[in-house]
């Protein structure tokens, strides 16, 4: 059977793999993407060259062809090769590629990588059969046009670049970071690469004698993030796109804007609609849309393609099927739901009877040899822990007898259920920003419909972000018994109140903490 042809490599590509391995892998095989004030203008300095007005000339067909083309597509097949050149100014047969950078360039010449990213665009203008002697790059922020000579050492050094990146594509795990490297504090997707972090986990790091692993990490990104979410409750409500912002409206009146850069996520609840404009520019920006029932159930949601990387989902398809890997992660996550669950109790009274419980259960969850033993600590731990749960609301205000669900009796079981519909949508996305699927865990049973590894994941923030948010909306009295509606179907928020809900719950998340392992602080 013959082999599968490799793909094209594009010169962007290529030049991101000259800069930065692990950047490449992270762009291109794991379809991630962060932007920064860079690349942001970046797009808005190709928007003016990046407007195709011509098929590339034939010099041996249309002698009288245009003296330049813009955002000229180009690919060769034997070179495995492919690019967009913002523009080719041709004179006489002899063309020159034109590449346009946002920033300033170094003092003197040209960078590695745009380097490399040129000579690609020249190795294609010859080999359709246009002559290429130099290229030029003009750095936007210098106003510099820099000439560079496509000579046989660079072509020799694009091509084994292209080999190189062509191996490390096709490998199960991206390349190692780059180590202390001053280009990682300008890299829009330090915060998705963490160097440091990575460098300072990996197996066999030598730790510098005298000086904690959190000196040895540099602060590269932002405590906060700069976008925040989007809810739209109103029944009704429609989700549009005007110029480059999100406009709510409802008949006539509009609800609310927002711009599209500073939306991280777009949550609709009930009979709530988005247009297809808004849904076409929320893909764009890979800006995922969830979907939930009017009760806060979590329906689904829409995103751009993400997860490139199969043999990570196929890793984690294997794991799902083996009971030994099952039950390690398993316990782990039982362990840490209950050691979360008591240091809820203990931050509100911390005398209270169940915590050497729940200290003792947390310790035999790492024990526990089966399944079937891990889930009765873990039933255990939840009657102890939802008992005392009830015991830290205050007197006279609201009932608790039990935690119940599908539908939720009581207004707290209410509040939770909705805060649990919230985190499992935080959960859903970050799963998918990192390429695995969500529907296939490895504590919670795999059954259709049903995201059991987002299930798996939020476990552990139910009773410290979720449990805590309902605890602060009730002892605060942001919320009381009159805010939610009790039919023969349960109990539900009303639509006032929920804002209120959704507002406690982004003011949790937003909390800042010291990471315990690196000391800085983040949300």
């Amino acid at each position: 059977m013959a082999a599968e042809p490799r793909p094209l490599v594009p010169a962007r590509m290529l030049g991101e793999f000259a800069y930065c391995p692990r950047v490449m892998y992270l762009m291109w095989v794991e379809n991630s993407w962060a932007d920064n004030p860079d690349t942001v203008g970046g797009r808005r300095l190709h928007a003016g060259v990046d407007r195709p007005d011509a098929d590339a000339p034939d010099p041996r067909t249309a002698p009288d062809a245009p003296t330049s083309v813009r955002s000229l597509e180009l690919s060769h097949e034997s070179l495995g090769l492919i690019a967009r050149l913002d523009l080719m100014d041709l004179r006489d047969n002899v063309a020159t590629p034109i590449e346009y950078k946002v920033g300033g360039g170094p003092q003197e010449g040209v960078w590695e990588a745009d380097a490399v990213q040129v000579a690609v665009q020249a190795l294609l203008l010859r080999a359709h059969g246009y002559q290429c002697h130099q290229a030029i790059i003009f750095y936007a922020a210098s106003h510099r046009r820099v000439v560079v000579p496509i000579t046989d050492e660079l072509v020799s050094k694009t091509l084994t670049l292209r080999d190189d990146m062509w191996e490390a594509a096709e490998r199960s795990v991206a390349p190692p970071p780059l180590v202390d490297s001053p280009k990682c504090p300008r890299c829009s997707l330090v915060g998705i690469c963490l160097p440091d972090e990575v460098n300072a986990l990996a197996p066999g790091t030598a730790q510098t004698p005298g000086r904690p692993r959190h000196e040895q990490v540099r602060r590269l990104m932002v405590a906060r993030p700069e976008q925040v979410p989007l809810y739209v409750t109103a029944q009704g409500a429609v989700v549009r796109k005007t110029a480059e912002r999100l406009r709510i409206t409802k008949g006539t009146e509009v609800l609310a804007e927002a711009r599209l850069a500073d939306v991280s996520s777009v949550s609709v609840f009930g009979s709530v609609e988005v247009s297809t404009p808004a849904l076409a520019a929320l893909m764009a920006t890979g800006t995922p849309i969830m979907y939930y029932s009017y009760g806060g159930w979590f329906r689904g949601m829409t995103s751009a393609a993400q997860g490139q990387n199969a043999p990570m989902r196929q890793a984690q398809y294997r794991a799902s099927l083996d009971e030994a890997s099952r039950l390690q992660a398993a316990r782990w996550i039982v362990s840490a739901k209950i050691h979360n669950a008591r240091l809820l109790i203990r931050r509100n009274q911390p005398r209270h009877p169940v915590l050497p419980a729940l200290a003792r259960y947390s310790k035999t969850a790492r024990r526990a040899a089966s399944q079937a033993e891990l889930l009765g600590i873990e039933g255990s731990a939840a009657r102890l822990y939802f008992q005392a749960l009830g015991e830290l609301l205050p007197a006279g205000q609201f009932s608790w007898q039990e935690r119940n669900r599908r539908p939720p009796r009581d207004p707290v079981n209410a509040m939770l259920s909705y805060l649990y519909g919230i985190l499992l949508k935080d959960t859903v996305a970050a799963i998918y920003s990192v390429g695995l699927d969500p529907y296939v865990g490895l504590f919670h049973s795999t059954g259709y419909g049903k995201p059991s590894l987002a299930l798996d994941l939020m476990e552990t923030y139910r009773p410290v972000v979720a449990d805590s948010t309902m605890l602060g909306l009730v002892n605060r009295r942001i919320v009381s018994e009159g805010d939610f509606v009790k039919t023969s179907r349960g109990t539900a928020i009303k639509d006032a109140a929920r804002r209120s809900v959704v507002e406690a719950f982004e003011r949790r998340m937003d909390t800042l903490f010291e990471h315990p392992l690196f000391g800085y602080q983040v949300s």
